[in-house]
């Protein structure tokens, strides 16, 4: 008698547990559980349930909340990106800790390019630079990465077609632990 008894107790705790572990693996499904046992166990299982179906809108409510977000980036970038064109304006960053550089769609332009003509490198900034000018903006750089202050420079560039164009430059460095 106990032994049927236990089975009839435990059977279902052993499928709602295996149903549990399932779960992980199938996060975007909603998985409800039946029982047909005892108060205790039906209790459990729909506790359980409640708590599948407010996760489950939850999940929904944050994937809203992410593709809103999502559009409000993307909305923000190209205002960026126009203000950028529009005044002329560019940046660029170069990540010493990971030896890469981002150069704005706008920086392309100031240098004679369309954007993304080529991949953006250091190398790019540096041949661009006038020649007679190529020393004072290293320094000027390279004491802003020093004192992590801002520093300001006017240069010239050449541009591919070989005319010059002058350019201001604000340089900032940020720091992290590499």
């Amino acid at each position: 008698l106990i032994s049927a008894l236990m089975k009839r107790l435990t059977k279902p705790l052993i499928e709602f547990t295996e149903h549990v572990e399932t779960l992980p693996h199938k996060p975007d499904a909603q998985r409800l559980f039946q029982t047909t046992s005892g108060a205790e166990i039906g209790i459990l299982v729909q506790s359980f349930n409640k708590m599948i179906h407010t996760l489950a809108e939850q999940r929904q409510e944050l994937q809203l909340h992410q593709e809103q977000l999502e559009i409000l980036v993307q909305e923000r970038t190209t205002d960026l990106h126009e203000a950028q064109q529009i005044g002329h304006i560019g940046n660029w960053k170069l990540m010493l800790d990971v030896g890469s550089i981002y150069w704005s769609d706008e920086i392309y332009r100031i240098l004679g390019y369309a954007p993304n003509q080529f991949n953006a490198s250091y190398e790019r900034l540096l041949a661009a630079r006038h020649p007679d000018d190529a020393m004072e903006v290293q320094q000027s750089e390279y004491i802003a990465l020093e004192s992590e202050n801002q520093h300001s420079i006017d240069y010239r560039v050449i541009l591919p077609d070989g005319s010059v164009r002058w350019v201001h430059e604000e340089v900032r460095a940020e720091r992290n632990a590499a």
